[in-house]
């Protein structure tokens, strides 16, 4: 089964590759490893085969690594390996730095669709990122309006996004960022030790709280 064609953008790394060495080997625990191992249906299988046939084409190609991880990691199909990180560690040998930018660009990519361009580096995703979904879209247009040639850079991403999180705190998704990373590394902590039920309960309530505030409107 072919898989869905991904945004011809001509999207630049800003870096040479994916980095190897923070790569967990195929015993490590990861944080995230929430859901439970399952198989995939024939169709999901078919989708995910499709898909991982679109990244060894495209191996530097940031862009369409980064659409085919967010489309993977969004429709779970990653569930028999337990958790995006530990399937792209097993399967592609990405550390979780990689699967954290390719799935940040992903995201981004995907809210820009049909937009007149969308954003061509890295660099530039990872500036529109730091706002919140709704907001990228809005200040990347400004920004594509704003400008004579058509060409935006980080650095005007840059000043675009602090003069919008300096007039309204509440797009600005970094300190979100940085509390899920903080969680991300309890989370790990814990996964090496033997916890009891009591804690595990706690955990599965504030995994439950999270879910709860993510699915309120704005």
């Amino acid at each position: 089964m072919s898989a869905q064609t991904p945004p011809s953008t001509n999207f630049t790394p800003d870096s040479a590759g994916p980095d190897r060495s923070e790569s967990p080997g195929s015993a490590a625990r990861l944080p995230g490893d929430t859901v439970p191992d399952c198989h995939l249906t024939a169709e999901e299988q078919a989708w995910l085969t499709g898909y991982e046939q679109d990244i060894r084409r495209g191996l530097t190609a940031f862009n369409e690594i980064a659409a085919v991880i967010f489309r993977i990691d969004s429709e779970e199909l990653y569930r028999p390996h337990r958790s995006l990180a530990r399937y792209c560690a097993l399967k592609w040998n990405y550390s979780m730095s990689d699967t954290s930018r390719y799935k940040r660009a992903g995201e981004v990519l995907a809210e820009l669709a049909g937009t007149k361009t969308c954003p061509t580096t890295e660099s530039q995703c990872r500036e529109l990122a730091k706002l919140t979904p709704g907001t990228r879209r809005r200040v990347w247009e400004k920004l594509l309006e704003d400008s004579k040639d058509g060409k935006v850079t980080a650095a005007k991403i840059a000043d675009a996004v602090q003069y919008q999180v300096q007039s309204n705190p509440s797009t600005h998704k970094v300190s979100t960022h940085r509390m899920l990373s903080r969680l991300a590394k309890t989370s790990e902590s814990l996964f090496e030790r033997n916890v009891t039920p009591d804690v595990e309960r706690v955990l599965k309530e504030i995994v439950a709280r999270i879910d709860t505030a993510l699915q309120r409107p704005k």
